[in-house]
């Protein structure tokens, strides 16, 4: 079990005027924006509508001091997460009959009534001092026995350029603006259909163009918009980045006794 501090500071709007066209912007859209359009906050933006960019990254406050972007909460609480993000090893979770690959493998939660799980980067050029234009990027998948999508279907890890502007959560890509891909799972085969029991994987693209590749996405998404409608589980283990081709691992994957979950095919857009 881990414990994270949740701290709230406060978000003030200091920003300044930025683009000619900021006329068009209410100061009041900064919160919600225009529905169906990306006009509200972002992390670049306290107007996108306007163009009004916060002073810092991420937004600007002030915290219980007064001291701006300051690190002084107005209250704390303890966040109790149970399963989250959780190095494990196949002795750790014997409900869901886990068996490792390699050692350990990061179990990820879509919680019930929650839509995200994961959502980790891997920046290159905060990382490595620069973008590159081609990687390779490997992982191993390994669905939980609760695995069951009924609603719809959602996003797991792959690699991006969306530089908080376009190319993910609807945010249109025009080829230059932004992009990723990434992969993703479909609805599960009910069990009366000859395929029951098998989980559609595919891919989830918005067009790259000539952009070059900002970061790797560990990122398990359930939708759309519709959340988890119980707790379900994936594994991803042997992660890997780099320049050059990967391949798989070299030692043999052990036989679980348990029945394996299957995917199939490719569904992406």
């Amino acid at each position: 079990m881990s414990h994270s501090t949740f701290e709230y500071l406060g978000v003030w709007a200091l920003s300044t005027l930025a683009f000619a066209n900021a006329a068009l912007a209410a100061r009041n859209d900064w919160a919600e924006g225009t529905p169906g359009r990306s006009t509200g906050a972002s992390r670049e933006y306290y107007n996108a509508a306007g163009r009004l960019p916060w002073q810092n990254f991420m937004g600007d406050w002030r915290d219980a001091k007064d001291v701006a972007q300051g690190d002084t909460p107005y209250a704390t609480t303890n966040v109790v997460d149970d399963d989250q993000g959780k190095f494990i090893t196949g002795s750790d979770d014997p409900e869901r009959t886990f068996e490792p690959l390699q050692g350990k493998a990061l179990r990820v939660k879509i919680a019930e009534g929650a839509t995200g799980a994961l959502n980790t980067l891997f920046k290159f050029g905060k990382e490595t001092g620069k973008e590159p234009e081609d990687i390779y990027f490997r992982y191993y998948l390994r669905l939980g026995d609760n695995w069951n999508q009924t609603l719809q279907g959602g996003k797991m890890p792959g690699i991006s350029g969306t530089y908080g502007v376009a190319g993910w959560g609807g945010r249109k890509s025009d080829g230059r603006n932004g992009w990723s891909a990434r992969r993703s799972f479909g609805l599960s085969i009910p069990a009366d259909n000859p395929l029951g029991g098998l989980h559609p994987i595919g891919t989830y693209c918005y067009h790259a163009d000539m952009l070059k590749i900002e970061q790797v996405w560990m990122n398990v998404y359930h939708g759309g918009k519709k959340p988890s409608p119980y707790d379900q589980h994936l594994f991803l283990d042997n992660v890997v980045i780099a320049k050059q081709y990967i391949g798989p691992i070299r030692q043999a994957i052990p036989q679980s006794p348990a029945r394996p979950r299957r995917s199939i095919g490719s569904h992406g857009r």
